[in-house]
């Protein structure tokens, strides 16, 4: 899996909220919000709204961030063997018995990352009260990015620093 510089979500990012999944019309989500300024957040809190879920296909949205709000009953139920392999899950949220799943969707994933978000859902099944818990790789990969963009600002700098001592150089020298 090659790095994925949209892994966190933008400063004016705009939120989906998805309640009703019968008015729900994917394709127009598809084609008006393909940017990383958009999250979703599916809100599943009947077995029929997880089952429309499921027929929707709703993960197929390569690169966005997507959020999963349910009951841990729902989450029961929920494909998790997909969430694992279509997305990387950054965060765990366990709040009054609701489980908020904080996912990032791509289309590969590593070897390391489906280990990771296995460890991350199994860890479900034992949280009781209010927690939340971050994934190690996402962490990673939010410190990787934040390293990349200060090196990039201190590389620039560098470099317009070499450019203007050149120049003192050449006026010099002439």
């Amino acid at each position: 899996m090659m790095f994925d510089k949209n892994i966190e979500i933008s400063k004016n990012a705009q939120f989906i909220t998805i309640k009703d999944f019968e008015k729900f019309e994917k394709d127009y989500l598809k084609q008006n919000y393909t940017n990383n300024d958009t999250k979703y957040i599916f809100k599943i809190t009947t077995l029929e709204n997880l089952e429309k879920f499921h027929k929707m296909e709703l993960l197929n949205f390569n690169s966005r961030h997507v959020s999963i709000e349910c009951s841990k009953q729902i989450y029961l139920m929920l494909n998790t063997s997909k969430l694992i392999n279509q997305s990387i899950v950054k965060s765990v949220d366990i709040r009054n018995m609701n489980i908020i799943l904080n996912l990032y969707v791509v289309e590969e994933i590593s070897e390391s990352i489906l280990e990771n978000n296995t460890k991350m859902l199994k860890r479900i099944e034992f949280l009781t009260e209010d927690l939340k818990v971050h994934s190690k790789n996402y962490e990673i990969l939010y410190q990787a990015n934040s390293i990349l963009k200060e090196f990039n600002k201190t590389d620039k700098k560098y470099k317009n620093v070499k450019t203007r001592i050149n120049k003192l150089n050449d006026l010099v020298n002439k």
